[in-house]
């Protein structure tokens, strides 16, 4: 809110002089003007691309793991922790390992594994100086740093949906998949909603 009320006025930053009254001058400025709108739209357009692209990678992405590791077997509780270990890295750190793997050179990780896979065929890229696929190497990141954070959410969904209803299931022969279908997807209806709500906020911001 505080931020809405601060858009009608002209505030300088570190000095002392006090905010000044702009009204909707600022809004047609970033609206209309020839020098500002075309910024604004490009960045409102890029925005919402990344998360159509991170939104359900991310979420899809989260409930496979969730149903992965949705097992009572010995050392599960590992392979949780590791997945969920992005998102507790401090965004120094992830942007440190992320920077040696879009390397633009062949030492970057990302195209040691091309040179690798290709032969040497395909030449080093410049994963984030490259306009036509920066936007993807950044949503690539965005989905590994925060994907462990739903996972965790869809995974506690899962906990509470009723044994019985698999037990009965298997008595009626239902595969694996139309237990998925029939019993995970509807059990977890409120929480893939929430999921998807919160993951479209955090890629708009």
């Amino acid at each position: 809110i505080s931020a809405f009320i601060f858009s009608f006025y002209n505030i300088k930053m570190n000095t002392e002089r006090a905010p000044t009254w702009m009204g909707l001058e600022q809004y047609r400025r970033i609206l209309f003007d020839p020098d500002l709108s075309p910024i604004f739209y490009k960045s409102l357009r890029n925005n919402f691309q990344f998360a159509i692209m991170v939104v359900p990678v991310q979420t899809g992405l989260a409930l496979l793991l969730a149903v992965m590791l949705n097992v009572k077997i010995k050392g599960i509780a590992f392979f949780r922790i590791f997945y969920f270990m992005p998102v507790v890295f401090p965004m120094s750190l992830v942007a440190v390992i992320w920077k040696l793997i879009y390397s633009r050179d062949e030492l970057g990780i990302a195209n040691s594994i091309l040179k690798i896979i290709s032969f040497g065929l395909i030449e080093p890229i410049d994963w984030l100086g490259d306009a036509r696929i920066a936007l993807i190497s950044i949503a690539i990141l965005s989905v590994w740093a925060g994907v462990g954070f739903q996972m965790v959410i869809i995974l506690a969904g899962l906990q509470e949906i009723p044994t019985e209803l698999y037990e009965a299931a298997s008595l009626d022969k239902a595969g694996k998949f139309r237990q998925f279908l029939h019993i995970t997807v509807p059990g977890l209806r409120n929480t893939l909603v929430f999921v998807v709500i919160i993951t479209t906020i955090f890629s708009l911001r």
